[in-house]
């Protein structure tokens, strides 16, 4: 078990802490994840589970210096795309937007101006894209969305076909769950999910969920089980790799966001 800082997290913060701390130096990271179906032979965790231990692993890495502080892990996010499966859980996109408006709110009336959505869902993204902007409007916060999985993966450890295809408990995250809890990963039930997408790639020009025309989908749209991606190619090795490859990552994004100055936002306009 990592042994992390206790400074690192809000919650065992104190109001005197708060008074005390240097608030304009500070970076508040507030991790958004899901409780959501992930196909029959993940749980529904995986998204909390891998924002979890990547927090973990963030806070006992950053250096001493750094003035990144994780917020408690908002579970429930908007899920609506896997309703038609039993022990999704789901917010509407405007009860998420109001939830995260208000976490950023009392985070400015803390006197900490600059936040980071570290998300690990991708139905998430689209609302936090619009948090971050309107706390911009209304709050003069300067708030950075990062998506654990948008730096790439390890090189030579998915195929090409995976990394475009296996979008949801494909191989990726299959592995990484094996990694992180494999007492709840039920390989006896894991099969090649193959998606929707990959007929549209062989028949469309511009047709997908990547591409120049994306249509609006549910889960059972790709994939009857609500998986996409090759789960039997799955391990715990190319799991862990993934891990290291991504927490390495956010370790450099954080040390970029903490670098940059508030003044990058300007209420200054040309006349």
């Amino acid at each position: 078990m990592i042994k992390v800082k206790t400074n690192r997290f809000w919650e065992n913060l104190s109001s005197f802490d708060f008074y005390n701390m240097e608030t304009e130096k500070y970076l508040a990271v507030l991790p958004v994840a899901a409780v959501e179906q992930h196909g029959p032979h993940l749980p529904v965790n995986v998204d909390s589970k891998i924002v979890d231990s990547l927090v973990e692993t963030l806070a006992e890495k950053l250096p001493a210096k750094s003035k990144a502080i994780f917020l408690p892990t908002q579970r429930i996010g908007k899920s609506n795309e896997h309703l038609k499966y039993p022990g999704t859980l789901s917010l509407s996109a405007e009860t998420m937007r109001v939830t995260l408006m208000e976490l950023g709110k009392c985070v400015a009336s803390s006197g900490i101006k600059k936040m980071m959505f570290l998300n690990s869902h991708g139905g998430n993204i689209s609302v936090l894209d619009i948090v971050a902007r309107d706390l911009r409007i209304e709050e003069k916060m300067l708030v950075f969305c990062v998506n654990w999985f948008g730096f790439g993966m390890p090189s030579d450890i998915y195929s090409e076909s995976e990394l475009k295809h296996g979008i949801h408990a494909g191989d990726m995250e299959t592995s990484v769950m094996l990694a992180l809890d494999p007492d709840n990963v039920k390989m006896d039930r894991a099969q090649n999910f193959v998606p929707k997408t990959v007929e549209l790639e062989s028949n469309f020009k511009y047709l997908g969920l990547n591409s120049g025309a994306k249509f609006g989908w549910q889960s059972q749209d790709l994939n009857a089980y609500g998986a996409c991606g090759n789960a039997l190619l799955s391990t715990a090795e190319k799991g862990n790799l993934t891990l290291e490859f991504a927490s390495e990552k956010l370790l450099e994004i954080i040390k970029e966001i903490e670098s940059v100055s508030l003044d990058l936002l300007s209420e200054k306009i040309g006349r």
